[in-house]
Protein backbone atom coordinates (compact mmCIF):
# COMPACT_ATOMS: atom_id res chain seq x y z
CA UNK A 1 0.00 0.00 0.00
CA UNK A 2 1.02 3.90 -0.94
CA UNK A 3 2.80 4.75 2.47
CA UNK A 4 1.30 8.10 2.17
CA UNK A 5 -1.95 6.58 2.12
CA UNK A 6 -4.37 5.76 5.01
CA UNK A 7 -7.09 3.16 4.49
CA UNK A 8 -9.92 4.90 5.90
CA UNK A 9 -13.32 3.38 7.16
CA UNK A 10 -14.98 4.25 4.02
CA UNK A 11 -12.21 3.00 1.55
CA UNK A 12 -12.26 0.14 3.76
CA UNK A 13 -15.95 -0.51 3.04
CA UNK A 14 -15.67 -0.02 -0.81
CA UNK A 15 -12.23 -2.82 -0.97
CA UNK A 16 -14.74 -5.10 1.21
CA UNK A 17 -17.52 -5.08 -1.35
CA UNK A 18 -15.02 -5.42 -3.96
CA UNK A 19 -13.48 -8.55 -2.87
CA UNK A 20 -16.61 -9.77 -1.59
CA UNK A 21 -17.91 -9.26 -5.29
CA UNK A 22 -14.90 -10.98 -6.73
CA UNK A 23 -14.77 -14.33 -4.29
CA UNK A 24 -18.69 -14.83 -6.12
CA UNK A 25 -16.89 -15.37 -9.45
CA UNK A 26 -18.73 -11.94 -10.72
CA UNK A 27 -16.97 -9.50 -12.59
CA UNK A 28 -16.91 -6.73 -10.29
CA UNK A 29 -18.29 -3.59 -11.73
CA UNK A 30 -18.33 0.19 -11.07
CA UNK A 31 -22.39 -0.08 -11.16
CA UNK A 32 -22.27 -3.59 -9.19
CA UNK A 33 -20.54 -1.72 -6.30
CA UNK A 34 -22.88 1.36 -6.38
CA UNK A 35 -25.51 -0.81 -5.88
CA UNK A 36 -24.06 -3.13 -3.38
CA UNK A 37 -22.81 0.22 -1.06
CA UNK A 38 -26.16 2.63 -2.14
CA UNK A 39 -24.15 5.42 -3.66
CA UNK A 40 -23.52 6.66 -6.86
CA UNK A 41 -20.90 5.62 -10.02
CA UNK A 42 -19.06 8.69 -9.66
CA UNK A 43 -18.34 8.04 -5.66
CA UNK A 44 -17.54 4.57 -6.30
CA UNK A 45 -15.01 5.70 -9.25
CA UNK A 46 -13.63 8.30 -6.91
CA UNK A 47 -12.67 5.83 -4.46
CA UNK A 48 -11.94 2.96 -6.77
CA UNK A 49 -9.05 5.54 -8.27
CA UNK A 50 -7.80 6.27 -4.80
CA UNK A 51 -7.77 2.54 -4.06
CA UNK A 52 -5.55 2.39 -7.07
CA UNK A 53 -3.10 4.45 -6.28
CA UNK A 54 -2.98 2.64 -2.95
CA UNK A 55 -2.31 -0.56 -4.88
CA UNK A 56 -5.24 -2.33 -3.77
CA UNK A 57 -7.40 -2.87 -7.01
CA UNK A 58 -6.66 -1.86 -10.69
CA UNK A 59 -8.92 -0.55 -12.84
CA UNK A 60 -8.80 0.27 -16.45
CA UNK A 61 -11.91 2.56 -18.12
CA UNK A 62 -14.84 0.80 -18.84
CA UNK A 63 -13.27 -2.63 -17.61
CA UNK A 64 -13.90 -4.13 -14.43
CA UNK A 65 -12.00 -3.89 -11.02
CA UNK A 66 -9.63 -6.10 -9.96
CA UNK A 67 -8.53 -6.41 -6.66
CA UNK A 68 -4.72 -6.93 -6.17
CA UNK A 69 -2.98 -9.56 -3.86
CA UNK A 70 -2.17 -6.81 -1.09
CA UNK A 71 -5.99 -5.48 -1.55
CA UNK A 72 -7.13 -9.09 -1.35
CA UNK A 73 -5.20 -9.82 1.67
CA UNK A 74 -6.04 -6.25 2.86
CA UNK A 75 -10.00 -6.99 2.55
CA UNK A 76 -9.78 -10.41 4.32
CA UNK A 77 -8.18 -8.70 7.40
CA UNK A 78 -11.21 -6.55 7.70
CA UNK A 79 -13.56 -9.38 7.21
CA UNK A 80 -11.88 -11.29 9.82
CA UNK A 81 -11.94 -8.33 12.35
CA UNK A 82 -15.66 -7.39 11.52
CA UNK A 83 -16.55 -11.16 12.34
CA UNK A 84 -14.06 -11.29 15.47
CA UNK A 85 -15.86 -8.17 16.51
CA UNK A 86 -19.60 -9.47 15.30
CA UNK A 87 -19.08 -12.44 17.62
CA UNK A 88 -17.52 -10.67 20.57
CA UNK A 89 -20.99 -8.81 20.59
CA UNK A 90 -23.08 -11.31 20.22
CA UNK A 91 -21.22 -13.59 22.65
CA UNK A 92 -20.78 -11.18 25.56
CA UNK A 93 -23.82 -8.78 25.01
CA UNK A 94 -26.30 -11.01 23.69
CA UNK A 95 -26.96 -8.78 20.37
CA UNK A 96 -28.77 -10.43 17.67
CA UNK A 97 -26.96 -11.11 14.95
CA UNK A 98 -27.87 -8.58 12.29
CA UNK A 99 -27.97 -5.54 15.35
CA UNK A 100 -24.20 -7.09 15.97
CA UNK A 101 -23.11 -6.84 12.04
CA UNK A 102 -24.43 -3.43 11.90
CA UNK A 103 -22.36 -2.32 15.24
CA UNK A 104 -19.70 -4.37 14.04
CA UNK A 105 -19.36 -2.32 10.91
CA UNK A 106 -18.97 1.07 12.69
CA UNK A 107 -16.54 -0.53 15.47
CA UNK A 108 -14.47 -2.26 13.49
CA UNK A 109 -12.53 1.05 12.47
CA UNK A 110 -11.75 2.42 15.85
CA UNK A 111 -11.32 -0.93 17.95
CA UNK A 112 -7.22 -1.70 18.13
CA UNK A 113 -5.16 -5.15 18.36
CA UNK A 114 -4.70 -5.62 22.08
CA UNK A 115 -8.63 -5.58 22.35
CA UNK A 116 -8.70 -7.39 18.90
CA UNK A 117 -6.80 -10.07 21.08
CA UNK A 118 -8.72 -9.46 24.08
CA UNK A 119 -11.87 -10.06 21.96
CA UNK A 120 -10.79 -12.94 20.44
CA UNK A 121 -9.57 -14.24 23.85
CA UNK A 122 -13.17 -14.11 25.13
CA UNK A 123 -14.66 -15.46 22.41
CA UNK A 124 -12.82 -18.39 21.65
CA UNK A 125 -13.41 -19.09 26.27
CA UNK A 126 -17.39 -18.44 25.89
CA UNK A 127 -18.81 -18.68 22.32
CA UNK A 128 -21.28 -21.58 21.88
Amino acid sequence: MNKNSTLTPVLGSYLEAIYLKGIKGYSVRTTDVANELGISKSGVNRAVNVLKSMGLVSHQSYGGIVITNEGRDTAKRLLKKNELVKQFLICSLKLDESEAAEEAKRLEHIIGQKTLNEMETYVSINAG
